[in-house]
Order: structure tokens, then sequence, then C-alpha cells
């Protein structure tokens, strides 16, 4: 298990995908890439926003997902950003229920510099990012 923490005020790049299968699908994407700008986060771009299909059990069961990638520059440890990602999803009304249900907002952390995390909730690189390329 291997856990790297950056030192306090070291800024780090990071990659987030964002994706929506519910609602107004751009409207949540643009809400998220907007809450992500912070004392501690910046927004350095953000890629056009692609449909895709579901990937998980099932995909005729799921609407299409809108799906884009955020660079970023944060303060946040891996950890605390992976918190903060999991608090754009609950405002946005996400459940936590049902793992692979429809999802008004699915933030992931994708990239964390060139830090490798191994750990209890946190593996960096994001282990099926290339599955959603």
């Amino acid at each position: 298990m291997t856990e790297v923490i950056q030192p306090e005020y070291s800024p780090q790049s990071a990659f987030i995908g964002l994706g929506s299968n519910v609602g107004d699908r751009l409207q949540n994407l643009a809400t998220a890439v907007a809450a992500l700008n912070s004392a501690s986060v910046q927004v350095v771009r953000v890629s056009p926003v692609y449909e895709t299909q579901y990937v998980g059990p099932h995909p005729a069961s799921q609407p299409d997902y809108l799906n884009c990638v955020a660079q970023i520059r944060t303060l946040l440890d891996p950890r605390a950003l992976l918190l903060r990602l999991h608090e754009l999803e609950a405002a946005a009304g996400r459940s936590t229920c049902d793992r692979a249900g429809p999802r008004p907002l699915d933030a992931d952390l994708l990239l964390y510099g060139n830090t490798t995390i191994e750990s209890d909730g946190l593996v960096v690189p994001h282990p099926r990012m290339w599955d959603r390329a």
C-alpha cells in the first residue's frame, strides 16, 4: 500500500473526470466545474463535452452520459481532493446507495501530478481511466 501526500502549499496538477446521465446533464457538468474553483483549487482548462454510453452492467439500462475532463491546480492533497469531489457529487444529488445507478454527477480523480497511490478507497491513476477514453 503506497500513499503519498504532497507538502502543504505545493500546488499540484490533477485531472478530474466528470460525467452526468440524469437531469440537465450539461448544466450538471457546468455547475461542477464552477464549484471546483475555490481558494485551494483552480480550474486550468476543461475538455470538450462528449456523449458516451454507460459503461457497466446492463448498458442499455441507463441513459447516455455527457463527459468531460477538467485539468486543475490544487493545494489539496489527493485524499482531501477526493473528499471534495464526493461533496460535489452529493450536492448534485448523487445517491450513495446504488454504486451502479444513474448519476446527476460522477466525479473521479484520474491523475494527481506524477503521484501513484494504492490505498483503501483511493487509487491514482484511476484504475478504469482507459476503459472510459
